[in-house]
């Protein structure tokens, strides 16, 4: 503590100069490359590395090679706090995180997320939010924090192409390679807006898995990836009308070796995505009117050769929803926002041709949210009520639920000084079983002594959600957040007699605590001193840097009893070498405790990463090298926890890996209609310039 709080005191009177260029925007919700020239002055307004909201956090991944030059998976794991894998999706500081894309959710989960994060490149985003306390503007369905990743899509007043692509190899058992390719070409012709993207990657990779005294299992795996998603915008007056259609497929093979047989898997998804977006301008910023239709349809095939089985999922869903806010008066200035929304959701699943479960999900929600402020304190107070009217069958039993459910929430921002706040929050939000959850087909692997299975009769989960946050000029953090979930969905780990199940089980309660604290140290406080820092005016996008981040998990249930917590300890660490080259470096530890429901051994996510970046051609052309977990430590050593019987785990995958990326930008290439003196980009947000969720 003696050390912590001279830290803090430092991170708090860093020069207000520094951060001023970017706390207007805090508002809008990111920071956009901005270039405004007049005459013979020019203004650039930088996106920052990070920025935290009252109710997310923001990262910025188009400028960032230690988190672009990569897989998406790749680059979620070197995130302070995050944690991804196959049993448990994604979380954040012990939340569950609902995936999703450009501001539509993905619907997917389990083995079908992971493979579709490896697939995405890194450097084909623009950044990821982490909202981490939804409003009532949310659908309450999407559980107790949503991460939306936004695709890098910009569009101006010329022709501009960006390349983006990477290599990677690891050596193993032996040499497998990793690539992935990306153009995005970009433009306006009058009032009209267009932008592709397209790409695809290839990756080859490992997986030793082995189940103490039942399996012993080698994957040899192969990934192809390939997208395109097209965006038109229409100005029409003083509104706007967007299209966006989201088009991926992704195809997954395994050659399996288990102890002296060998087997093959192979899975297939595709993904589309087409939406209609209609936005009202008001000269009034603060006023708003959106409108938006999208059609989503996700089809997974899965195949096992040993025992000839194929499996199929599909899922079709149609949504409406509109928004209206407005301001009115009430103490400092406020704002109301109120909607409705309508989804519904068609779902089956077949095994070898034999239809196995059909399920319908209806839901109809409407919501209000008030937002004021007074002095230095801002207020946010919403209701979202949601009917749901959910029909399913499986083996001629109906399943049925119906049920009409109501979600507030509440957030309230002290400004302690310029760029500090305290922010306190809570929420009750609801999580839907997913079609990978209720599937009762196997969709992962299936021999004699290993089963993996679904389970119809789900129930969802609700969350209760609390917290209390001090933040300072972004990247100073200290938090405590506790969640209370009823009916929380675990993956049941079973073992009888030799045969070990992995089944979807619903959990009565389960809470989480967890702390974290997050610290930057510039360096020049040693090189230039303390007085000489104060004085300084620096980017701190280009400064020597140090990040500390520490986080405290403690999981508490009736199953699985009293437990150890788990630490997560990451630093990340900025130099700029001469010639501006940026090096970065990311360390990061999690070590032996109770994670969830399993008991976890030895340190898990060990990894420690390097990236060497330099820019070239007026900042057009981004170089860099790179090396994920250089020492080879990144393995996972677990055991169940809930019951005596428990089944232990060991996992290795090749995460080790060595690489090169690129990325390249080529401006004015077509003219597309007239090329203005005067050029501002327009604000991305992902899509088509309209930010609804």
């Amino acid at each position: 503590m003696k050390i912590l709080l001279p830290i803090l005191v430092i991170v708090s009177f860093f020069p207000l100069s520094t951060f001023s260029q970017t706390d207007n925007f805090r508002n809008a919700g990111n920071d956009t490359l901005k270039k405004v020239q007049l005459q013979e002055v020019e203004v650039t307004l930088k996106k920052k590395a990070v920025e935290r909201l009252a109710d997310r956090v923001i990262y910025d991944f188009s400028q960032q090679s230690i988190l672009n030059s990569g897989s998406m998976l790749e680059g979620l794991k070197k995130i302070p706090g995050l944690i991804a894998s196959e049993s448990v999706d994604l979380m954040y500081q012990g939340k569950t995180l609902d995936v999703y894309m450009d501001g539509r959710p993905l619907r997917i989960s389990g083995n079908s997320l992971i493979s579709f994060l490896e697939g995405l490149p890194a450097n084909s985003v623009d950044r990821i939010e982490i909202i981490t306390n939804p409003g009532a503007e949310y659908a309450a369905t999407s559980g107790n924090a949503i991460i939306n990743i936004i695709s890098a899509t910009k569009a101006s007043d010329y022709t501009s192409i960006t390349y983006s692509g990477n290599y990677s190899f690891s050596n193993y058992d032996k040499f497998r390679n990793k690539t992935n390719n990306g153009i995005l070409l970009a433009s306006k012709f009058g009032a009209v807006n267009w932008k592709v993207n397209v790409g695809q990657s290839y990756k080859q990779s490992m997986l030793d898995n082995e189940i103490v005294d039942v399996a012993n299992l080698r994957y040899d795996k192969a990934l192809k990836y390939n997208y395109i998603r097209p965006s038109l915008t229409f100005n029409i007056g003083k509104s706007k009308l967007g299209l966006d259609y989201d088009f991926s497929h992704n195809t997954s093979n395994n050659d399996i070796f288990d102890n002296s047989t060998n087997d093959r898997t192979e899975s297939k998804l595709s993904r589309s995505d087409i939406a209609a977006t209609y936005q009202k301008i008001y000269e009034n910023q603060q006023k708003k009117f959106n409108a938006k239709i999208i059609y989503s349809a996700l089809n997974n095939k899965f195949w096992q050769k040993a025992i000839h089985m194929e499996n199929v999922s599909k899922e079709d869903v149609y949504s409406f929803s509109v928004d209206y806010g407005t301001p009115f008066k009430f103490l400092d200035g406020a704002k109301a926002t109120i909607g409705g929304r309508y989804d519904r959701e068609d779902m089956s699943v077949d095994n070898n041709n034999i239809q196995s479960l059909e399920f319908l999900r209806n839901t109809l929600s409407g919501y209000a949210e008030v937002q004021t402020k007074l002095r230095k304190t801002d207020f946010i107070l919403g209701l979202r009520g949601e009917n749901y009217d959910h029909k399913g069958e499986f083996e001629n039993d109906k399943i049925i639920y119906n049920e009409f459910k109501v979600f507030p929430n509440a957030a309230v921002q002290y400004n302690i000084m310029n760029s500090i706040f305290l922010t306190a929050n809570y929420s009750r939000k609801i999580k839907l079983p997913s079609i990978n959850s209720l599937n009762p087909n196997n969709v992962i692997y299936r021999n004699p002594n290993l089963t993996y299975n679904g389970n119809p009769y789900l129930r969802p989960t609700f969350f209760d959600n609390i917290g209390i946050k001090f933040s300072a000029f972004d990247y100073a953090t200290l938090s405590y957040d506790v969640s209370f979930a009823k009916d929380d969905i675990m993956f049941l780990v079973e073992n009888t007699d030799g045969n070990v199940s992995y089944l979807y089980q619903n959990v009565p309660d389960l809470r989480v605590n967890t702390f974290s604290v997050g610290l930057p140290l510039p360096l020049l406080l040693f090189t230039k001193g303390f007085d000489e820092l104060m004085k300084f005016n620096f980017d701190i996008n280009k400064i020597d840097i140090l990040y500390f981040y520490l986080d405290y998990q403690k999981y508490n249930s009736a199953m699985i009893g009293d437990q150890k917590g788990i630490w997560s300890f990451f630093v990340s660490g900025q130099f700029i070498l001469p010639s501006d080259i940026n090096t970065q470096l990311i360390y990061k530890i999690t070590t032996p405790g109770n994670y969830r429901y399993y008991m976890i051994d030895k340190p898990f996510q060990h990894t420690f990463d390097f990236n060497i970046s330099k820019k070239f051609l007026k900042d057009n052309l981004t170089l860099s090298l790179f090396a994920n977990d250089i020492f080879n430590t990144n393995r996972t050593i677990a055991r169940t926890l809930p019951l005596a019987n428990g089944v232990s785990t060991m996992q290795k995958l090749d995460t080790r890996s060595f690489g090169i990326s690129l990325t390249f930008k080529i401006k004015n290439a077509v003219k597309g209609g007239k090329s203005p003196s005067n050029v501002l980009d327009e604000k991305d947000t992902g899509g088509n310039d309209i930010i609804t969720p």
